[in-house]
């Protein structure tokens, strides 16, 4: 079986939906009977390690938003016609319009849908329109979890026999030692124990609230906040709130951060929080689960629905609902290794593996009913 994906996301972010790439094609691939076949306007730099990947450069300069419809919507359909594709896997939302061949479509969220005023509205538009029109095309859409299954029957009809949810697992591949986690907490400037966020700079990761918690916490003096990852839409409140309470000694951001500086700093933290207002899954939840640690997460979306057993969670619109409650995990020392206990036993239910099995079974499904 030939298996079609646009591998885009793997040059322009190094977010979620890559990971979620990188992690579906690498452990779809040990299925040797599978072609898989990776379309992208430019060099990945990946080194894939087996032969049944193969990657199709169509090249085309992203000038502007013309070019990259004329690549999604004519080059990569002719490419897919022309390698006799037997299924197209669209994994951001999108698959073109004049696909011919059986298609997947998977949708991470709805947080434009839900939070509109935290998305920038070009984005919003374009979402719209891709989810529009491939929740019509598509003849699965994947989702990550019943959260989003829920919203996308509510805000686009979509019939449920048409929705299979498959949600994701840790995109870890490096375990550190005890001196590369002191190595990159020098790096960072992190002189002590720290609470860690992971994940983009944007509204609704609600970092505001967190820092404001911190801000008016009785633990600041004794643990750094670090805030790991890249800026995002919309993200000058939030340096705007650390710079009002004065705690560029104590909150640290440390931007762009690579794989293995990521995993040092999960396996180097006190404790993980992650209030956001909405999340399709929350990668960076079993990723610090991956680690043992205790979490702190929002009592909302899909971070309920898979994480409530094993986490501390929180309102995520009260201050003082984030701050007592790291305030717990932090000095109660019993509650805290509980919550790693049970990180350690609930991040056991996630893994490419699965992942990848049960995605494989949607193929399947779909060429049986085209054929």
């Amino acid at each position: 079986m030939h298996i079609g994906f646009d591998i885009r996301p793997l040059i322009f972010t190094k977010a979620g939906i890559a990971h979620y790439l990188y992690g579906l094609i690498s452990y779809l691939s040990q299925n040797m009977w599978l072609q898989l076949h990776l379309f992208s306007s430019g060099k990945t730099n990946i080194k894939w390690n087996s032969s049944n990947i193969v990657e199709h450069l169509l090249r085309l300069p992203h000038l502007n938003n013309l070019c990259e419809q004329f690549w999604q919507e004519v080059l990569l359909p002719w490419a897919v016609d022309a390698n006799k594709i037997d299924v197209f896997h669209g994994c951001r939302f999108h698959i073109p319009r004049y696909l011919h061949c059986p298609s997947v479509v998977t949708i991470h969220d709805l947080a434009f849908k839900k939070y509109p005023q935290f998305v920038v509205l070009s984005a919003t538009k374009l979402f719209d329109r891709y989810i529009t029109i491939s929740s019509q095309k598509a003849d699965t859409i994947i989702v990550l979890s019943e959260t989003t299954k829920k919203d996308l029957i509510n805000f686009y009809e979509v019939d449920p026999i048409k929705i299979r949810v498959i949600p994701l697992a840790p995109c870890i591949d490096y375990i550190p030692t005890a001196e590369h986690i002191e190595v990159t907490k020098q790096e960072f400037s992190i002189k002590g124990e720290y609470i860690l966020f992971f994940g983009t700079i944007e509204p609704r990761k609600n970092l505001t609230t967190l820092i404001k918690a911190y801000a008016n916490s009785s633990f600041k003096d004794k643990y750094y906040l670090v805030i790991a990852g890249p800026k995002g839409w919309l993200y000058e409140e939030v340096f705007k709130t650390a710079e009002r309470y004065n705690l560029s000694n104590r909150i640290i951001f440390t931007g762009f951060v690579t794989e293995q500086q990521k995993a040092c700093l999960y396996a180097g933290c006190k404790v993980f929080v992650f209030i956001s207002w909405y999340e399709g899954f929350g990668i960076p939840v079993v990723e610090a689960m991956h680690f043992g640690k205790a979490t702190v997460i929002s009592n909302t979306s899909s971070l309920a629905e898979y994480f409530k057993d094993a986490s501390c969670m929180v309102e995520p619109d009260s201050i003082e609902s984030v701050k007592n409650a790291l305030e717990q995990v932090l000095e109660d020392r019993h509650f805290r290794e509980e919550l790693e206990k049970r990180s350690r036993e609930k991040v056991k239910e996630f893994s490419w593996q699965k992942t990848a099995s049960l995605t494989l079974q949607v193929y399947k499904e779909v060429y049986d009913k085209r054929k």
